[in-house]
């Protein structure tokens, strides 16, 4: 967890964060509390727990959200180049 708030200082409003690596820094703080996705909140009763267990019996996206994490659809990672405008012509209409 130390590395990602030296890592958000040292990026601009341009620089793309590194998802990946925050992913993986609670991925390894959930494996050393040996914490589940799964697990029920303090507020959710063993029924509740259950009855979402039964309902959704396959793992959520977020859980193996790598690749995601890891996609870059915009390639946006620089400022734009001088004289290029940035606003954008696009309406709402």
């Amino acid at each position: 967890m130390h590395c990602i708030v030296p890592h958000l200082r040292g990026l601009s409003v341009y620089n793309r964060p590194d998802y990946t690596m925050m992913h993986n820094c609670f991925l390894k703080l959930m494996s050393k509390y040996k914490v589940k996705f799964s697990d029920k909140f303090d507020w959710e009763t063993e029924e509740q727990c259950a009855s979402l267990c039964k309902a959704s019996p396959k793992p959520a996206a977020y859980e193996n959200a790598a690749e995601f994490f890891a996609s870059d659809p915009i390639g946006i990672n620089d400022a734009p180049p001088p004289g290029q405008s940035t606003k954008s012509t696009a309406t709402m209409d």
